[in-house]
């Protein structure tokens, strides 16, 4: 298998272009709305549609709330990892799944566990060690280095994949 990005600087390029679209947009729990608010998981949906590498996604049916990583005893195992499955499984060129520490690659989606023990924040690697995300801290979409988040990185979503054509 073959990361998607490495052939293609166009798809690479839509996927950098609507992250630049969404720099600033305020950060909100639950929101999913390009300007106005968003969080997270949202972003990383948002984008991935917006540039055309996935068709659609998925809403939850139900809102998490805002502590529903703190227990897993609440009925709420791991939403975040849970929607990027719904989110993506539709996708054309499908995904792999990965424990960190693993190659990473610009477009993957990185998941962290921070003060968790389950994913509770997921961004966008992009090159030079950047990540785009929508972040609690800065409460907007922003980019910034991963170095301050290396530590809480815990999995990887290299997407999209494509299969190596045969004979290849």
């Amino acid at each position: 298998m073959e990361h998607f990005f490495n052939d293609s600087y166009e798809h690479y390029k839509a996927l950098e272009d609507s992250i630049k679209s969404w720099l600033g947009t305020p950060y909100q729990h639950g929101a999913n709305a390009k300007g106005l608010a968003v969080d997270c998981v949202h972003f990383v949906a948002g984008v991935y549609v917006e540039s055309g590498l996935i068709s659609g996604m998925q809403e939850p049916s139900e809102k998490y709330p805002l502590d529903w990583y703190k227990t897993r005893n609440n009925g709420t195992v791991e939403l975040i990892k849970y929607h990027l499955d719904e989110f993506f499984l539709p996708a054309e060129y499908g995904y792999e799944h990965k424990e960190y520490p693993c190659a990473i690659f610009p477009g993957d989606i990185l998941c962290f566990h921070i003060s968790s023990y389950v994913t509770n924040h997921t961004a966008i690697y992009l090159t030079k060690n950047r990540i785009a995300h929508a972040s609690t801290r800065a409460k907007a979409v922003i980019i910034e280095s991963l170095e301050g988040y290396q530590a809480y990185l815990k999995e990887v979503f290299s997407f999209p994949r494509r299969e190596e054509s045969a004979g290849a």
